[in-house]
């Protein structure tokens, strides 16, 4: 069958039912609620962003001349507007998960800091997420999750151009 799109609409329909499947699958299997539990350990709930946000303030902590992350720099590494940074800061500072604190060599600059919580809180995600990975790794073969890892960041570009 060629691809056409005279013949998109039933290819159209597979797509969006196996994206809806996966989002579904994914919320209700993986811990989008509000507690997660993982042997002894309570996971609450912090998104994707959230944890990855938080592994990169413990990655840059770890610098000895890094002294915090800033809002600017966090916006451009999540790709995402800095009014969303700042909401996400507003929830992990919600959550006992960071500490804001003005750089006092530049006014203009809020440095951010895990707390212990958080610190304990990646450590617990981090056990699951690389038990997650394996288990489909194992189950895809290496040879399918590299073609999956080239398949969606195909996606990604392909839905990051403006017209799309």
């Amino acid at each position: 069958m060629e691809n056409t799109r005279e013949n998109y609409g039933e290819i159209k329909d597979e797509l969006m039912h196996a994206m809806y499947r996966f989002k579904n699958v994914s919320r209700r299997k993986h811990g989008l609620d509000n507690e997660t539990r993982y042997g002894e350990h309570a996971i609450h709930h912090v998104n994707m962003a959230e944890l990855i946000f938080m592994q990169r303030i413990a990655e840059r902590e770890d610098d000895d001349e890094y002294e915090g992350t800033w809002l600017s720099s966090m916006s451009e590494y999540l790709c995402i507007s800095k009014a969303a940074v700042s909401q996400m800061l507003s929830s992990l500072e919600k959550k006992g998960y960071i500490t804001r604190e003005t750089n006092p060599e530049n006014r203009r600059e809020i440095i951010v800091r895990l707390t212990k919580v958080s610190e304990e809180q990646i450590a617990a995600h981090q056990k699951v997420f690389d038990n997650r990975v394996d288990l489909l790794i194992d189950r895809f073969g290496a040879q399918d999750t590299k073609e999956l890892i080239r398949l969606v960041n195909k996606l990604a570009d392909i839905l990051s151009e403006a017209d799309v």
